[in-house]
Parts: structure tokens; C-alpha cells; sequence
């Protein structure tokens, strides 16, 4: 079977290489769990259909990776609508959202046009399977009208490798991972005092930035800070394991977090955005604080000047040091049997595919005994 996967991975523009996570991980699940017959063409999500048509009519099945479901599906999918009319059978694994979590109230009426609904509500009654990752993305899609949703967890906790690790006391802290925040010339001052109160705070502790993107102002800023600097997005393949060279990571990057939790490292999430909060609720175990930015200054003309001058509020940083301090008395005991958890997202995500995938061989047999049965004797 060819699979084509639609992958949310800008891999010549930033380089993220969370987004790289995602794309790499539900390959290796997917081959894990149905075997070597399977092979994988890629295109980026935000392809137009003319770039993309003749890889996607060949595959066999269109696998979207950690579906991006935002307010205007049509700027971060311009292809979407043709892929799920071309004929092509296709799913969705481990679909997220990312709330506007400065709004009084939190509605899929609120968070996505009229257009995204129908292209949701079209987009689940076609899907041969269709998970989210988070508690709140399972919500919002339900409430857009989504039936066939199911919850699975994120997909990038999958990794064989480290099934058998459990969380256990950290009684000294000898090295820190920092990640890079998103927007960061509005968090400059906050990754400053994050910096700042993690010296304070485990004086004797390496402190290194891993920086998962193109971040030139965090750089400049971790330099004049005399911080050393790893850059992730450089080199890619397996950079992520670097997580496992720390005892904790404290930072702003969701795969950060899933790559330190996942090798069942303690670590410490600062929520920019409503996909941080929906790891947060999904794992509700105090290891992460809100640190939402405002609105953006709506003026193109002062919108870069306005963000330079604005930077969002330290009180995050405050209680994410507060929280920090309380674990390391007690050697971080607060994530203890927290892999169970995540060994469940795994699990329902290695069920997805093999539920699928036995439906596939079951449909396959069928049409060849029908072959069979129609050949003259």
C-alpha cells in the first residue's frame, strides 16, 4: 500500500522540527503496526492542489498527521477540499486545535468560520478514521459537529525505545533544557527571567537553549545571556534526542515537552497558546502555566513596533518557578506513574491504525475471492 501523508512540516522555510516529530513518528507507528508493505510519499500542507494532485491520486490512502484544525482550514489546508473529494480514501491521526484562550467563551461557533465547519463536518463523514490529541481539541470538534471523532492522544508519545522507562526521583538537577518560545519578540522578557530564575534556582545546573526553529531574536537574546546554544532545526534527524542528555526541561514548545515526557524526563510547559493548554488539560498534572499573548495590534503599518514595544507579562514565569521549587523538594514525584498515561495515548493510537489496517486486509480479501469466483473454470 502507498500512503500519502500530508505532513505539517515547513521543511525550507522554519524547520520546525516538532512539526518534523509528527511526520516521522506516524510513519514508524504506521509501519510498526501494518509491516513493511507499506511505503510513504509526502506533501506539505500548505501545497497548492496543482502541486500535489498527481502524488496524491496515486496513493492508496491520504494520511493527514496531527490535522491542523484552525479557524480558516483553507489557509493551512488550500488543498483540502480536493483531496477528500478526489476519491482517495483518507484519514486523520491525532487532530488538534488551538483555542483562542483570551475568549470569554470557547465554541467551535467562535473558533471556526463557516467555511472550516462544513470543510470539518465533510472532512468527518468521509475519514475512514478521525482522532484528536487533547481534551480540547476533542471538545471543539465536537461541538463543530464532528460525530465520528474519537480521542487517541498525541502520536509523538509513540516511540517504542522508551516503553520500558518509567519516571523515577531526581534528586539533583544537573542539566536543563530550555525551548524556544514561539513569538518571541513579544517573550523576550519572559525567557530572559525564565533564564534568570532557573540560575537562581538550581545554581549548580547546566542550562542550555534548544532551539526547534529559525529564532533569531531568542539567539541574539540567549548569547547575551552567555547561554549555550543548540540548534535542533540544523540537523534534524534524531536532534530531538537531546532531550535525553538533561535531568528537566522547562519551556514553551509542545514537542519539547512531549520529547522530555516521552524519555519520562521531568518537564514544565509555559502555555503560549491554546494548544499548550490543551496538553495541560490532557495530562492535568500542575506541570504547566498559562502564558497567553494578548491580541496583536490589528494595524499592519504598527504592528511590528507595537509587538517590539509590548512584551507579555511575567507572572507566568513567577509561578512555573514557584511550582518548580515546590517538585524539587520532593524530587519531582509529581510525574510518577505519569507513563502509563502516556503508554495509553500509544496504545489507542497503535489500535487506531490496527483496526483500520485489519479492515483494509479484510476489504482486500474480499475482492479477491470475488475475483476468483468470477474467473471462468
Amino acid at each position: 500500500m502507498k500512503i500519502c501523508l500530508v505532513s505539517t512540516y515547513p521543511e525550507h522555510k522554519s524547520r520546525n522540527v516538532g512539526d518534523r516529530l509528527i511526520t516521522v513518528t506516524t510513519e514508524r507507528l504506521i509501519r510498526d503496526v501494518c509491516g513493511v508493505d507499506v511505503g510513504f510519499t509526502r506533501v506539505f500542507c500548505g501545497s497548492g492542489w496543482d502541486d500535489i494532485k498527481a502524488t496524491v491520486l496515486a496513493a492508496d490512502f491520504v494520511l493527514f498527521a496531527c490535522l491542523s484544525a484552525r479557524r480558516r482550514m483553507e489557509a493551512i489546508y488550500p488543498s483540502g477540499l480536493e483531496i477528500i473529494r478526489s476519491g482517495v480514501p483518507f484519514g486523520a491521526i491525532a487532530s488538534g486545535t488551538s483555542a483562542n484562550m483570551n475568549a470569554t467563551t470557547i465554541s467551535a461557533a467562535t473558533e471556526f468560520t463557516d467555511t472550516s465547519l462544513a470543510f470539518l463536518r465533510e472532512f468527518d463523514r468521509k475519514a475512514q478514521f478521525f482522532t484528536s490529541r487533547g481534551v480540547i481539541s476533542q471538545y471543539l470538534l465536537r461541538d463543530a459537529g464532528c460525530e465520528n471523532v474519537r480521542f487517541g492522544g498525541d502520536v509523538c508519545f509513540y516511540d517504542p525505545r522508551f516503553d520500558d522507562r518509567v519516571f523515577r526521583p531526581v534528586e539533583r538537577v544537573r542539566r536543563i533544557a530550555v525551548s524556544d518560545p514561539h513569538h518571541s519578540i513579544r517573550y523576550r522578557k519572559s525567557f530572559a527571567a525564565l533564564c534568570h530564575g532557573l540560575r537562581q534556582l538550581f545554581p549548580k545546573a547546566e542550562i542550555d537553549l534548544l532551539m526547534h526553529s529559525r529564532n533569531w531574536v531568542i539567539e541574539q537574546l540567549a548569547a547575551d545571556l552567555s547561554l549555550p546554544i543548540r540548534k535542533l532545526f540544523v540537523s534534524p534527524e534524531g536532534a530531538l534526542d537531546l532531550y535525553d542528555d538533561y535531568d528537566l526541561h522547562v519551556g514553551y514548545r509542545v514537542h519539547g515537552h512531549v520529547s522530555a515526557l516521552k524519555r519520562r524526563k521531568p518537564s514544565y510547559l509555559l502555555e503560549q497558546d491554546g494548544r499548550g493548554a490543551d496538553y495541560s488539560l490532557t495530562l492535568n498534572r500542575n506541570i504547566s502555566a498559562p502564558h497567553y499573548m494578548k491580541l496583536k495590534d490589528r494595524k499592519p503599518r504598527y504592528r511590528f513596533m507595537a509587538n517590539f514595544l509590548r512584551n507579555e507579562p511575567i507572572e507566568a514565569i513567577q509561578k512555573m518557578l514557584l511550582i518548580l521549587a515546590a517538585d524539587q523538594s520532593n524530587g519531582f514525584a509529581k510525574f510518577a506513574n505519569l507513563e502509563e498515561q502516556l503508554l495509553g495515548f500509544s496504545r489507542a493510537n497503535q489500535r487506531t491504525i490496527r483496526d483500520w489496517w485489519q479492515a483494509q486486509s479484510a476489504a482486500a480479501g474480499s475482492c479477491a475471492a470475488a475475483r476468483a469466483e468470477s474467473m471462468p473454470r
